[in-house]
C-alpha cells in the first residue's frame, strides 16, 4: 500500500516546480525512499535556478561512487567535438569486434555492458553482430561501444583524459560539503583500460550521483548555467563551476540531439500540469570486471524544449533500462506496479 500512497503524492510533488515552497519536494524525497530503499539515489534539480530540490538517499548520492557506464559516452563525445567539430561526421562500420593491437593481452568481452573474462584480442560491442554502418548521433543514442572505442582512438587518450578533468570529474562538487567524496579518475597507461574508459567502464573512472547531477544540469542549460545550490541543515552550499570556458553551447546542442527522448501522448491538461510532458537523457550500465553485479544510471532533463527539471536516477544494483523505467514512472506519471528493492 505504501507505493500506492507514493503514486498519489507524485502530482503534488511535481506541481511544486511552479511554487516557491519546498514542502512538496520534501514529500517526494520521502516517498522515493520507499521505492528505492537503500540501494540507489535520485537527485532532482530545478534547472531554471540550480537549486537542488530533492536528494533521495543522500549518503549514496554524495558518498558512493561507481563507474558511470555508457552515460560517460557523452563526455567522450564532448572531448571529440572539442578537438574537432567535424568528428560528428565520422562514420564507422561496427562489426561487433573491436580489435586491440598487441599479443598476449588478457581481455574482456562486453555482453549487455557486463564484463566477462574471455581469451581474445578484441572487445565486443554492446550489440551482438554489431550496429553495422553507424554515425555519431546514432551511436550515442544506440550506445554503440565499437563506435566510441574508435572515436577515443581517433582523438587520443590525452585529449579524452584532459576533457574529463576539465569537466570537474575527480573533484568535489561542493568544497564546503565535508562528507562528499570526489570520486576517482585514474590516468590509465594500458591501452585495454583506456578503451574501457571511453565507454565509462572499468576501475579507472568512478563518479558520484552528485557529480552526474551537476553534469546533466550543465547539459540541460546548454552550458550557460553551471552553478548548483544545496540547502542543508540551514547552510547553503554553492558548487564550483564545471568549466572555465564559455563556448560549450554549440557542442552540447549537438550532443543533445543524440540523447534518448521520451514524450507523453497524454492531452489531459491536469496531467500536463502535474507531470513533465517529455524528457531526454542517457542510460548507463556498469559492472566491475570481477563481478557480475551491475549499477544502473539514467541522467535526464525535461521538458525537452524548456527544461524545468534536471535529474539523476542511480541504482546501486540494476541496469540503465531499469533506471530509465523508474524515471518514466516518477516524472511522466506512469503506473508504479512494484518498488525497486
Amino acid at each position: 500500500m505504501k507505493w500506492k500512497l507514493f503514486l498519489l503524492l507524485i502530482p503534488l510533488c511535481l506541481s511544486g516546480l511552479e511554487q516557491k515552497g519546498s514542502l512538496q519536494w520534501k514529500e517526494l524525497n520521502q516517498r522515493c525512499k520507499l521505492v528505492l530503499k537503500k540501494r540507489g539515489s535520485i537527485i532532482i534539480i530545478d534547472s531554471r535556478n540550480g537549486y537542488i530540490k530533492g536528494i533521495i538517499n543522500e549518503s549514496v548520492a554524495i558518498k558512493k561512487s561507481a563507474a558511470p557506464g555508457s552515460v560517460f559516452k557523452i563526455v567522450t563525445g564532448i572531448a571529440a567535438l572539442r578537438k574537432d567539430k567535424r568528428n560528428r561526421f565520422v562514420k564507422v562500420y561496427c562489426d561487433d569486434r573491436y580489435y586491440i593491437i598487441g599479443k598476449g593481452i588478457r581481455n574482456y568481452r562486453i555482453h549487455f555492458n557486463r564484463l566477462e573474462a574471455e581469451v581474445g584480442q578484441y572487445y565486443r560491442c554492446s550489440k551482438y553482430g554489431g550496429h553495422k554502418r553507424i554515425g555519431f548521433l546514432s551511436a550515442l543514442k544506440r550506445s554503440c561501444n565499437y563506435y566510441f572505442f574508435n572515436l577515443g582512438d581517433k582523438i587520443g587518450y590525452e585529449a579524452f583524459y584532459n576533457q574529463v578533468l576539465r569537466l570537474g570529474f575527480g573533484q568535489k562538487v561542493f568544497s564546503t560539503l565535508k562528507e562528499e567524496i570526489a570520486g576517482e579518475i585514474k590516468k590509465e597507461k594500458l591501452r585495454t583500460r583506456q578503451l574501457l574508459s571511453y565507454i565509462g567502464d572499468g576501475y579507472g573512472i568512478q563518479t558520484t550521483p552528485l557529480q552526474m547531477a551537476h553534469l546533466v544540469y550543465f547539459l540541460a542549460n546548454n552550458g550557460e548555467k553551471q552553478i548548483i545550490t544545496l540547502k542543508r541543515n540551514g547552510k547553503k552550499h554553492i558548487s564550483r563551476r564545471i568549466v572555465s570556458e564559455s563556448n560549450y553551447g554549440p557542442i552540447i546542442k549537438i550532443i543533445k540531439r543524440g540523447l534518448i527522448k521520451k514524450v507523453s501522448t497524454s492531452t489531459d491538461r491536469i496531467y500536463q500540469k502535474q507531470f513533465i510532458s517529455s524528457f531526454a537523457g542517457k542510460t548507463g550500465t556498469s559492472g566491475a570486471m570481477n563481478s557480475l553485479k551491475t549499477s544502473g544510471w539514467f541522467i535526464g532533463y525535461g521538458p525537452i524544449e524548456n527544461p524545468k527539471v534536471a535529474f539523476v536516477v542511480f541504482l546501486s544494483e540494476g541496469t540503465g533500462r531499469k533506471a530509465l523505467a523508474l524515471a518514466e514512472k516518477i516524472f511522466m506519471g506512469k503506473n508504479i506496479s512494484k518498488t525497486y528493492k
